[in-house]
């Protein structure tokens, strides 16, 4: 088996551990986009919820 030298091991060890990085740098980036959508859907969702609910409770009232 081929040993290598220490400056060898170091820079692979660096480069796997600036690949794994990278990878989950991508991985995140995808996930914070999915989450700041859901964020803003569900705020719209609750917007439009709310509207809802006021206008049963306005129509609610000037039925009385």
């Amino acid at each position: 088996m081929r040993e290598f030298s220490s400056k060898t091991a170091t820079a692979t060890t660096q480069r796997a551990h600036d690949l794994i990085l990278d990878y989950i740098k991508e991985a995140t980036q995808g996930l914070a986009k999915m989450s700041i959508n859901r964020i803003r859907r569900a705020s719209i969702e609750k917007d439009e919820w709310d509207a809802l609910k006021t206008f049963e409770n306005v129509a609610s009232e000037q039925q009385k």
